[in-house]
């Protein structure tokens, strides 16, 4: 789902909905816009605005706890494997040509990720695929080279088990038919806001605030839903400190 996309439509609901409501205040009859008229329109209107700024709330809260929960699994993994690192360093020469493997595909890896391509994913590369493998492999000559051998395949499972969690689940959990709904609620509002003001410029300069900002959160809220790409993905710093790192 394009976030910039979907904002601007939520921005234009709710401004022609405001602009609907100011045009069609001019055409309905008079005993429709008496007090009494008007304190019913305003409480079903307030209780409309409180659903969506808690809704909104609850969106803009649940997509930062999932976009925070996808950096710290990308600081996880370059942790893990500046530590994967350390611990083939420990078992010695041997090991020499799997640090050297890594280092590499960790750099391809992070020039590609610097380049814009997406997080999300199998592995692909070879190299990566057969890193435990290679593990499995090396040849311990004595108790601290296999306690070394040891430590870096759990190192290596567990870099691959968070992977998986990471990218498993991109983003985009917002289902289309409530953005819908949430947007229907949004332009039920402007409109009601619209249908008892004298159209101006005032009243026109507020609608259009009012929407760019409920646009605004919408924009946030999906962006933030999609952490691995778009205009708001994560910071590759994790992943350049760990290629800074690696292999020396």
């Amino acid at each position: 789902m394009n976030a910039l996309m979907t904002a601007g439509a939520v921005f234009a609901a709710t401004v022609g909905a405001g602009l609907a409501g100011l045009a069609l205040s001019r055409r309905l009859p008079g005993h429709h816009l008496e007090t009494d008229s008007r304190d019913a329109v305003r409480l079903v209107a307030g209780f409309v605005a409180a659903l969506a700024a808690l809704v909104l709330g609850l969106l803009v809260a649940s997509a930062k706890a999932n976009y925070d929960e996808r950096s710290g699994q990308l600081h996880r993994i370059a942790a893990d494997v500046v530590a994967l690192d350390r611990t083939l360093a420990h078992y010695g020469e041997g090991a020499r040509e799997i640090r050297a493997v890594l280092r590499s595909a960790l750099v391809d890896e992070f020039n590609r990720l610097s380049a814009g391509s997406p997080l999300e994913g199998p592995v692909q590369d070879v190299r990566l695929l057969g890193f435990y493998d290679r593990l499995q492999a090396l040849a311990p000559q004595n108790e601290g080279q296999r306690v070394a051998r040891d430590r870096a395949t759990q190192l290596a499972e567990g870099i691959a088990a968070t992977r998986v969690l990471m990218t498993q689940d991109p983003g985009g959990s917002i289902p289309p038919p409530f953005l819908l709904v949430l947007g229907f609620w949004l332009a039920a509002m402007f409109a009601s806001f619209g249908l008892f003001a004298r159209a101006n410029a005032t009243v026109v300069a507020s609608l259009l605030l009012g929407a760019a900002s409920v646009a605004g959160a919408v924009f946030l809220i999906l962006e933030l839903d999609r952490p691995l790409d778009g205009l708001m993905r994560l910071s590759m710093e994790p992943l350049r400190h760990a290629v800074e790192t690696v292999g020396h």
